[in-house]
Order: structure tokens, then C-alpha cells, then sequence
């Protein structure tokens, strides 16, 4: 099929993984970050775990919780509350540390609800380098992947596949982001919508009484309808598929949607497969009547761990001039 389209604008809620997906691309075409490249990743990603390590430790302390071994993790406390002046090895091994705690860990669970959904593979990782003494952490294309780095503003680059130039725009997912996204909405060719799939389990960062899902629903709909996309193709991919198995163990999807039903059980693949299909439905109900059903279409995706032959039907499918 020919390839048209000439702008994707990636549009979706905080931690939906619009950033994950235009990292892919950006891997596909340019190829895996180079080891410059890595060590600043690197720093990144240590800052952004020290980060979200205190989150939990604050939230802890909020719910009159303590760690189970408070004495040996004080002075790692220090250390991430120093973040960045201490010494690497210090920031790894404190992260280390407070991961191995029992309760921390239980105050991450307790916490999950508004934590990226990534966050305790990659504290894993620095968790099994430090142990083994290797404090000089390089990550992996995966753990760059992993990261959650918030976008603010309009981020737009230009990209070639095929020997075709082609825009591809991300943007700030966070509610006070949303109003700059009309700057980019002009010469939108394709529109992804990023949704997490697991957000039924989960509440937004900015407003911890409201259910992601249902700001993803609404804020779906507001794109669907808006009168600059009206003719244009919108593409609804759901993500984070890869943690769902895990998350219906902790939270039913009935006690968000009291009228989900499956013939299956939580843990079989056939309780998944009905869940993203009631899922589906429940965006595509938020289409506009005189939408074209076309023009319109859904995809799943592991962000993460899909492999580049996946990342690229994906492309394809977003250059393509007509939906299969």
C-alpha cells in the first residue's frame, strides 16, 4: 500500500505510553541508543527511581507505615534525599536497599495506584547489579524503554522510513499539559490515542479520587468528536497488555465495570481476551455517530516487549493511506 500519511500526532493521558511508542519508532528507524547515549539514560534513570523510592517513603509516612528496618535504611534515606550530590554507588545501593525491605514493598503496593507501571523492574535491576557489586549501571534498550520521563509541551521531530519524511508529535499528558495540544493539532494526518489498559485499576497522579480510565474514556471522546479530526484517521492503541494478568489478581476489572462478564477465569488467557474486547467497545461506543467507521481503528501493543518486526507493522499500519 502507498504510504500518505505525513503527520502522527501521538495523543493520550499521562503514563499511557506515548513517549514509549515514539522511542520505539525512533529505535526502529535510527537504531538502539549508542553507550554515550546510555550513560546519560543512565543518570536518568537513577534520579527517577530515587524520585519515585521517595514517593513511596512519603506515602508510607502519610499512612503511619514503617519500614522493616529502619535503622539500616536511614542513612540510605539521607542519601536519596540528597539526590543528585551523592556518589552513584551510594544511590544504587540505597535503592537497592529499601527495594529488599518487606514493607517498603508493601507501601509500593498500597501506592501502585498512581506509580508508573514500570517502576519495579527497573528498581529490580539496579537492585540485582548493586548486589553483585557492579555499581556502574548501563542500562538496557528495554530499561530506557521502562523509564517514565514526563513530556511537557509539543515535542515534534521529523523522521524518514522508507526514504518518506514523515512528522511524528508527542505531547504533555498531564492535565494541565492538555491545553497546548491544540498547536498541534493543524495538518494531523493520523491521530494515535495511548491507552493503558491496566488504567481501570489505577487513579491520575494530578487527582487520586478520579479512575484513569475513565478520564482516558472522556478524554477520548473530546478527541473523537473534536471538529479538526472529523475526516482524519484515528488509531486507538492499548497499552501496557504485558501487566494485566498480574493486575487482575489484585483488582477485579468488575469492581470497576460491575457489568464486565467473562466465561473465563482471572489468570486464563480467555479472561484477558474479554476484558480488552469489553474494553474496546466501551472507546469505540464514544465515537461519533457520523464518524466513519473506516477511518478508525484499534491496536494492541507491549511497548516494551514486542519486537521491531511488530514496531514496524505498527508504523506501516500508521503510514498507510487506507485502514485494511
Amino acid at each position: 500500500m502507498a504510504l500518505a500519511a505525513n503527520k502522527i500526532l501521538i495523543l493520550g493521558a499521562s503514563q499511557s505510553g506515548k513517549t514509549t511508542l515514539l522511542k520505539r519508532i525512533q529505535y526502529l528507524i535510527d537504531g538502539e541508543p549508542t553507550e554515550e547515549e546510555r550513560a546519560v539514560w543512565a543518570d536518568t534513570m537513577r534520579t527517577y527511581l530515587a524520585n519515585e523510592t521517595m514517593t513511596v517513603l512519603d506515602f508510607m509516612k502519610k499512612n503511619g507505615t514503617f519500614l522493616q528496618y529502619p535503622d539500616i535504611n536511614k542513612p540510605h534515606i539521607k542519601t536519596l534525599r540528597n539526590q543528585p550530590r551523592s556518589e552513584i554507588r551510594d544511590v544504587e545501593a540505597a535503592i537497592s536497599s529499601l527495594w529488599k525491605d518487606k514493607n517498603f514493598l508493601r507501601g509500593f503496593y498500597w501506592s501502585y495506584r498512581t506509580q508508573p507501571a514500570n517502576i519495579k523492574q527497573l528498581a529490580g535491576r539496579i537492585q540485582h547489579l548493586a548486589d553483585r557489586g557492579q555499581h556502574r549501571y548501563t542500562p538496557t534498550t528495554q530499561d530506557i524503554l521502562q523509564v517514565f520521563v514526563k513530556t511537557t509541551g509539543i515535542y515534534e521531530t521529523t523522521m524518514h522510513y522508507n526514504s518518506r519524511p514523515f512528522q511524528i508529535c508527542d505531547v504533555g499528558g498531564n492535565k494541565s499539559q492538555r491545553k497546548k495540544w491544540i498547536h498541534a493539532f493543524p495538518n494531523t494526518s493520523v491521530v494515535i490515542f495511548t491507552a493503558d489498559a491496566t488504567s481501570y485499576s489505577k487513579v491520575l497522579c494530578e487527582d487520586e479520587n478520579e479512575l484513569r480510565v475513565a478520564e482516558e474514556l472522556t478524554l477520548f471522546e473530546s478527541i473523537a468528536n473534536h471538529r479538526q479530526f472529523t475526516n482524519t484517521r484515528l488509531v486507538l492503541i492499548l497499552t501496557h497488555i504485558d501487566k494485566l494478568d498480574n493486575i487482575f489478581v489484585r483488582n477485579p476489572v468488575t469492581d470497576c465495570f460491575p457489568d464486565f462478564t467473562s466465561s473465563s477465569l482471572p489468570g486464563f488467557p480467555g479472561y484477558k481476551e474479554d476484558y480488552l474486547t469489553d474494553l474496546e467497545n466501551r472507546f469505540s461506543s464514544r465515537l461519533p455517530d457520523e464518524r466513519d467507521r473506516g477511518t478508525f481503528q484499534i491496536l494492541r501493543a507491549d511497548l516494551i516487549h514486542d519486537g521491531l518486526e511488530t514496531v514496524e507493522d505498527i508504523l506501516k499500519t500508521l503510514l498507510e493511506d487506507t485502514i485494511p
